[in-house]
């Protein structure tokens, strides 16, 4: 992580933060990512298309952000396992294509991160959620010196609070699901200066 400011970041209140301004999030730098058990074991996966946009405001707290996923760019490293996702029982892609974060306040949290509250809409409901965020600084790029930040995001939901609940438990391992009902989110994000 950046410790010292430079033209695209500075300090607020002893915090390393990105100057204000709009940041289109860069998807072909960016990862979308998740977790979630398949049995026992933990299994990775992500969306591979989105947009969104970071709005940093004079007064940190009072940014903003949103991002906007392709649900069909469901990828596990299995056609078949995505394609069971994608299905009626779970996502249901056909009916909620589409998967939006749209925040509702930040505030700071312990050892520089942030708290990025928010509502997520996912298979048609809207809940609460909150991002634990941690800012990893802003550089300029050196061949097209566009501005660009990075920071990292981490959540949690169960995919039953959406409506998500097909549960398809193991008769054998009582207690054991097919697929697990919590996921546990990841993103990396890297971000472009929109006004500079």
């Amino acid at each position: 992580m950046m410790t010292e400011t430079s033209d695209v970041t500075r300090l607020e209140h002893g915090r390393l933060i990105p100057v204000p301004g709009r940041w289109r999030i860069d998807s072909g730098h960016t990862h979308v990512g998740f977790g979630v058990r398949h049995l026992l074991t933990l299994v990775r996966g992500r969306f591979a298309e989105f947009e969104g946009e970071i709005i940093i405001a004079d007064e940190s707290v009072h940014s903003s952000a949103e991002i906007t996923v392709d649900v069909s760019s469901l990828d596990v490293g299995n056609a078949k396992a995505a394609e069971t996702a994608l299905g009626e029982m779970l996502l249901d892609v056909e009916t909620h294509p589409t998967m939006r974060f749209t925040s509702t306040g930040v505030e700071p949290a312990e050892d520089d991160s942030w708290l990025l509250h928010g509502e997520l809409t996912l298979a048609g409901t809207v809940r609460p959620i909150s991002l634990h965020t941690r800012f990893h600084g802003a550089v300029r790029h050196p061949y097209t010196k566009g501005a660009k930040m990075s920071f990292s995001a981490t959540g949690r939901l169960r995919r039953s609070d959406f409506g998500v609940d097909a549960s398809f438990p193991v008769e054998s391992s009582p207690g054991v699901f097919i697929l697990g009902d919590r996921i546990d989110l990841i993103l990396e994000i890297e971000a472009d200066l929109l006004d500079a």
